[in-house]
């Protein structure tokens, strides 16, 4: 079964492309899709379960035509797009726990606030002894294309909100050129810790 995301998250995503680049480019990416895909792209917001799958189709077809194929440069556009999700989500039903939490204790949970927006996906996190950083392992995200990017800009984001400061996150397969892969494995590594 393929991976499912809470509708609400799918239709940020969607909502930023449209921003980010503009209704023409959203257009010409819904007709990129067969009309069941369509249909569910554009019913997103009375869906419960988003398959994945759809966006990483939507994702590589904006990268073809808005960056002829560049995925570095689609994957900055990603980043940015996991930086306003994390707003989004931190200063909405998250802002609670925003206010309460390290930079580390807010790594150590990143993998259950994701996961917690998909079915089928799994995850492993494993501290730094240091505090300021570590590695967190995901499964279960073969069909989003460019998704490494984005969640590498979501949890960037969630962190540097809780105080970490000179926060970079790297996912492995990503960095090598894959902009694919079931596994997403994130190097989190920071200046600040406090518990």
């Amino acid at each position: 079964m393929s991976t499912m995301a809470k509708g609400t998250i799918a239709k940020a995503g969607h909502d930023h492309i449209r921003l980010r680049f503009g209704e023409d480019v959203w257009e010409r990416a819904l007709r990129s899709l067969s009309d069941d895909e369509r249909a569910v792209v554009l019913n997103v917001s009375k869906s419960t379960q988003y398959p994945i799958a759809i966006d990483g189709k939507i994702f590589a077809f904006v990268c073809r035509d808005r960056f002829a194929g560049d995925a570095r440069r689609m994957g900055e556009a990603m980043r940015e797009m996991g930086r306003a999700q994390a707003d989004d989500m931190l200063d909405g039903v998250f802002s609670i726990f925003a206010r309460f939490v390290s930079p580390s204790q807010a790594f150590a949970r990143a993998g259950s606030i994701i996961s917690s927006s998909y079915t089928g996906v799994t995850y492993e996190t494993v501290p730094d002894p240091s505090g300021k950083g570590g590695v967190l392992t995901m499964r279960g995200f073969a069909d989003l294309t460019y998704g490494a990017a984005s969640i590498s800009g979501w949890i960037e984001r969630a962190i540097t909100r809780f105080g970490a400061q000179r926060a970079r996150v790297t996912e492995r397969h990503y960095e090598s050129g894959v902009v694919a892969s079931d596994e997403f494995v994130f190097d989190l590594t920071h200046d600040l810790t406090w518990d």
